[in-house]
């Protein structure tokens, strides 16, 4: 129950923090779809198909998986191409809650404002699973209060969800705290006992992969944790095995469910989770084991994987995932930053895929989360290598750690250190980071009151939780009274003359943070869009990007013909936008080889002038060529739409 309502209030906060800065449960229906940026408005949109009266489940299954608007002309299973079941989910749920009346009449909302409060729903589902698993691992609810109150008190680090709404994280997260918790049970148990554990981890893992796609590089953390457990005490090695056979047996369920998604079969997580299982089957009975063997195995492991995953990606010929992987190279030094490709760099240039800022340690430090984490870290790190050690030693036959604390401690402490140093690379990350901080947190205080009795401790976390809970009020109070309103009439008005103005089969091109919007508000077709994980569509997205390159009127229209588009949405914040190195037609212009503007000499020969001129420029000035091409048929202080003449 208390998890519960400190999910209800997690979410109520969420949601309370959303319509304060948009006022959104009162603006008009278009500028709430409008405010679902970027790759947010696609996944809407599928609800939206979904929840229309009109459409029955059949027809709705059948149309996502053979939509042709998404990547106009190509058909594609939508069901294959994204992670949209929950959309899905809860358009049947409003079906379903709409076909009794008085629901319907009195108390069932508009189906966007279900959909988003849905999310908030997640949210508080996350919060409370969260909870679960710090009761878990420190057998006390109390932790799980304290847990909440960091989250609630580090909103800027804990979650992204008042802001981005419908991100795939949001609706997976829950799903990643409750399988977590069921791993720490069996750990701790180990017994028959914890076959209802097993089977509740199966089915939150398998949630988990199918609500979010990058999943398989969040399991293949968690298995490297468990793997690292395996070495440390091998007599765990056939519950790991048995843990990581779900997991792998889960992701199999997600490969159908997602109808042979290639970047799922040929992910990394599969490999390692095989090649795991193998060495530890062949190796379990080892006996006491010396540090040589260890590393021994590590190497085994390691070696295979590469291996098996070189082999599964030849074999597949699998590619959706080959941009991040680059981007892997380049966070870390192995390649040049200068010489990745359009699709890499765009990551990389983007402020969500930046290191950790320096002064998230400082806001985590200020309510003592961080700093009891560091501690914590510290000292278990250092009791498992003594223990270990003594062991590996012929010493004892048990490891002295027992005395203190567990291995579901030893697993959680390890997952969250390979968490953090994915966090600092990636700043995303620190939304599954911190919510990890919070549970180690908690270990410190746990073991002290060992020591030091349970009742002190607890009368210490009591007031810490009182006076961070009353100090975050008066922050509340100030963030509530904030009241700000959604205002975005360009695009308003934008969509509301593509919805009045052109057909429904319409295709049209632009940036893919904008084409999202176009397809949630309008349902016009699509020829690119801002989900980046398919090969082909990259590189179709490098060409139409080529309207803010330097190419020609001629060039470009052969372009878009090309891809049979009949409208482009130009945008004069990405066409004026300053050089700086990471704008969209600076990485244009460096995927084509062109100079940057910023290191361009400042004084251009007029001569060359129509050489450097981009197409975004150049399409301005009506002339014979540009009436022969292209049309202007909308246009305010933001957009510029033209209508793509000749056969398209």
């Amino acid at each position: 129950m208390v998890a519960l309502l400190c999910g209800f209030i997690f979410g109520k906060y969420m949601q309370e923090l959303h319509e304060t800065k948009l006022w959104f449960s009162h603006i008009k229906q278009v500028e709430q779809e409008i405010s679902l940026r970027t790759e947010a408005g696609l996944y809407y949109s599928y609800y939206k198909f979904a929840v229309h009266p009109k459409m029955s489940f059949n027809s709705t299954i059948y149309a996502l998986m053979h939509d042709n608007s998404t990547e106009f002309p190509r058909q594609i299973n939508v069901f294959e191409r994204f992670n949209i079941y929950q959309e899905l989910i809860l358009a049947v749920l409003y079906k379903f809650f709409a076909s009794f009346r008085l629901l319907r009449d009195y108390y069932l909302p508009k189906p966007i404002l279900f959909y988003v409060y849905s999310c908030f729903t997640f949210a508080g589902l996350g919060v409370a699973t969260l909870f679960l698993l710090t009761w878990a691992l420190t057998g006390s609810w109390l932790y799980g209060l304290l847990v909440f109150t960091w989250m609630l008190t580090n909103i800027d680090d804990s979650t992204r969800v008042f802001f981005t709404v419908n991100l795939r994280e949001n609706f997976a997260l829950p799903f990643f705290w409750l399988q977590n918790a069921c791993i720490v049970m069996v750990l701790r148990f180990s017994d028959v006992s914890c076959k209802k554990y097993y089977f509740v981890f199966f089915f939150a893992t398998f949630l988990f992969a199918l609500f979010w796609q990058f999943t398989q590089f969040i399991l293949v953390l968690q298995s490297t944790s468990l793997v690292g457990m395996s070495l440390i005490i091998p007599h765990l090695s056939s519950t790991i095995i048995s843990l990581l056979l779900l997991q792998s047996l889960a992701f199999f369920f997600v490969v159908l469910a997602q109808f042979g998604q290639l970047m799922n079969i040929a992910s990394i997580c599969t490999a390692f989770n095989l090649s795991s299982i193998v060495i530890l089957r062949l190796t379990t009975n080892t006996g006491r084991e010396r540090m040589s063997l260890i590393l021994l195995k590590s190497v085994y492991i390691v070696t295979l994987t590469l291996a098996l995953s070189w082999f599964i990606r030849y074999l597949v010929g699998a590619e959706a995932d080959t941009h991040i992987w680059t981007f892997v190279k380049a966070k870390i030094g192995l390649i040049s930053r200068s010489s990745v490709p359009f699709e890499t760099a765009l990551y990389l240039c983007h402020g969500a895929f930046a290191y950790l800022d320096n002064d998230f340690f400082r806001r985590t430090s200020l309510n003592g989360c961080f700093p009891l984490f560091t501690a914590a870290i510290f000292i278990v790190t250092l009791t498992t290598i003594y223990s270990v050690t003594m062991q590996r030693c012929g010493r004892g036959s048990v490891p002295a750690f027992i005395n203190h604390f567990g291995p579901e401690t030893i697993f959680i402490v390890i997952q969250s250190m390979v968490c953090g140093i994915v966090a600092v690379f990636t700043l995303r990350m620190k939304y599954l980071w911190f919510p990890q901080i919070a549970l180690v947190a908690c270990v410190l205080p746990v073991m002290i009151s060992k020591y030091s009795g349970r009742f002190v401790v607890q009368m210490v976390v009591i007031a810490a939780i009182t006076t961070l809970l009353y100090n975050h009020y008066g922050i509340y109070k100030e963030q509530i009274a904030d009241e700000q309103e959604f205002y975005d009439p360009d695009t308003v008005a934008l969509m509301e003359w593509i919805k009045k103005s052109t057909q429904p089969s319409s295709s049209w091109s632009g940036s893919m943070q904008l084409m999202a919007g176009v397809k949630a508000c309008t349902g016009r077709y699509l020829v690119n869009h801002p989900h980046f994980e398919d090969k082909w569509l990259r590189d179709r997205t490098l060409q139409l990007y080529q309207m803010y390159g330097r190419k020609t009127l001629a060039e470009m229209h052969g372009i878009l013909t090309a891809h049979k588009v009949d409208y482009i949405i130009l945008e004069d914040s990405i066409c004026l936008a300053a050089s700086t190195g990471c704008s969209t037609k600076d990485l244009v212009d460096a995927a084509n080889g062109d100079t940057l503007e910023y290191v361009m000499p400042k004084k251009t020969d007029p001569k060359t002038l129509s050489v450097h001129l981009r197409f975004c420029d150049r399409v301005r000035y009506v002339d014979d060529e540009t009436k022969l091409y292209f049309k202007l048929v909308f246009e305010n202080p933001t957009f510029r739409v033209y209508q793509v003449l000749g056969d398209s």
